[in-house]
Parts: C-alpha cells; sequence; structure tokens
C-alpha cells in the first residue's frame, strides 16, 4: 500500500519538475498547486484506509455482517482513491 502512494509521488513529482524545465514559472505554479490539490485528495482517503484496516485488526473475531461492512467500505474507499 505504502508501495503505491510513494510511487504515485514521485511520479507527481517528476512530472512536476520536468514540467517546470520546460515551461514559465507561472505553469510551474499552476503545476505545483495541482500537485498539492491531488496530495490533499488522497490524504483522506489513505487515513480512511488506515483507520479502517486498524479498527478491523484490532478485534480478531468478526460476523458475518461486520465483514461485509468492512469490505463495503473499503471498496468505496478504493473507488474514490487514486492510489489504491
Amino acid at each position: 500500500m505504502h508501495r503505491y502512494i510513494a510511487s504515485a509521488l514521485t511520479a507527481a513529482t517528476l512530472v512536476i519538475g520536468v514540467g517546470s524545465l520546460c515551461t514559465g514559472c507561472a505553469a510551474w505554479a499552476v503545476m505545483a498547486g495541482a500537485g498539492a490539490g491531488a496530495a490533499a485528495y488522497e490524504i483522506p482517503n489513505i487515513r480512511a484506509m488506515n483507520a479502517l484496516e486498524e479498527d478491523f485488526h484490532a478485534e480478531p473475531r468478526r460476523s458475518y455482517e461486520e465483514y461485509e461492512a468492512y469490505m463495503r467500505r473499503k471498496h468505496e474507499i478504493q473507488e474514490q482513491s487514486l492510489v489504491y
């Protein structure tokens, strides 16, 4: 999971870096803002997934309904996220 986050952030940094070499200062600022916006969009999804997994693993025995609710919420987070 963290490997995907690191690779996505690395790719975004490279795109911003290469774009800043090819264009003017205003375009660089736009690209930096887009990168910051993408990170701000993903941070709540990452925190939600981490909290969901910690809560699920904190209690070893679960009913089938609780497991279904966990999987449903996990699927919702994965649909919203670009990283997962």
